[in-house]
């Protein structure tokens, strides 16, 4: 898996979009080291981060959030470190769930986007969050590939060209897992061993890209009032940790999306939607109106 680009487009469009407090017709101003680490500190003290949403008329400035203590263990995005202790599919439920919160952003940012990309983004989510097994599953390479080429089109603007991203690794983190989890059934053998750890590993630096393009996404679209969905990846990772740990979760056992909850904390963001989908014309429903029965009369 190859490690996520900047995407360098000019020519960026984000209309409808209300960054830091301001309606952009152009492509807002990136965050910066000095909001991420007020993020950071925000994370760790919620009571601090809630006290300043709550303010009235609050302005967005240096000083946005008293400077609490911050722990250095706990980070706003966990990293392949701590991704690492997770279990197998634990991983791999972590890059769905990234990559499933940021996805409509495709739908709602990706001006005139083509059908087949929206379809192609969507099966690979599914594929990562578990659903399809029987016929996806089996060409899930297929899938990452398909992904993959759908992530590298010029898709208007940062915030859906990271989105397009986050599905791509989730969905190579499934393929990963699949490789681990056959080598491990194998292992008996010296060379399938250290399969193990290579396909195990590359499971850590998918679910790593994933979350790190899905916050990349979000940092894009996020407005003042919604600046705290920023620490809902953060939430993720704590509840699969606590569960693991509780259930005493291994490498074989599956993990299902419903094991997170509702998507959002509150209100979800005016971009949300539960399915990209629903607005697409049914295949075969268009297919029957394009069909001309004077030459190819149907059964």
């Amino acid at each position: 898996m190859s490690k996520l680009e900047n995407p360098s487009y000019s020519d960026e469009t984000y209309e409808g979009c209300v960054t830091a407090g301001l309606a952009t017709g152009r492509v807002p101003p990136p965050i910066s080291d000095a909001d991420l680490q007020r993020l950071d500190e925000a994370w760790n003290d919620p009571r601090a981060y809630h006290a300043a949403m709550a303010e009235a008329e609050l302005v967005v400035t240096a000083g946005w959030a008293p400077k609490p203590v911050t722990d250095p263990d706990r980070f706003l995005l966990p990293g392949a470190e701590e991704i690492a202790k997770l279990p197998r599919w634990a991983r791999v439920a972590f890059a769905a769930r990234c990559a499933r919160r940021v996805l409509p952003i495709v739908n709602k940012f990706w001006v005139n986007v083509p059908k087949q990309h929206l379809q192609t983004l969507d099966r690979a989510v599914r594929v990562a969050e578990g659903a399809d097994i029987d016929d996806a599953r089996a060409g899930v390479y297929a899938i990452a590939r398909a992904a993959a080429d759908v992530s590298t089109a010029r898709t208007g603007n940062d915030a859906t060209t990271y989105a397009a991203a986050a599905a791509r690794y989730a969905v190579d983190t499934v393929a990963d897992a699949d490789a681990a989890t056959y080598a491990a059934s194998h292992a008996t053998a010296a060379r399938y061993a250290a399969d193990v750890v290579a396909a195990d590993t590359a499971t850590v630096r998918g679910a790593a890209a994933a979350a790190d393009a899905a916050m990349h996404s979000l940092c894009r679209v996020v407005t003042l009032g919604t600046i705290g969905h920023l620490a809902a990846p953060a939430r993720d990772f704590d509840r699969l940790t606590r569960l693991a740990e509780k259930e005493k979760w291994t490498d074989d056992t599956p993990v299902p999306p419903t094991v997170f909850g509702p998507m959002w904390d509150g209100p979800p963001p005016e971009w949300w939607t539960d399915n990209i989908l629903t607005d697409l014309p049914n295949e075969s429903t268009a297919e029957t109106e394009e069909h001309d029965e004077s030459t190819f009369p149907l059964k």
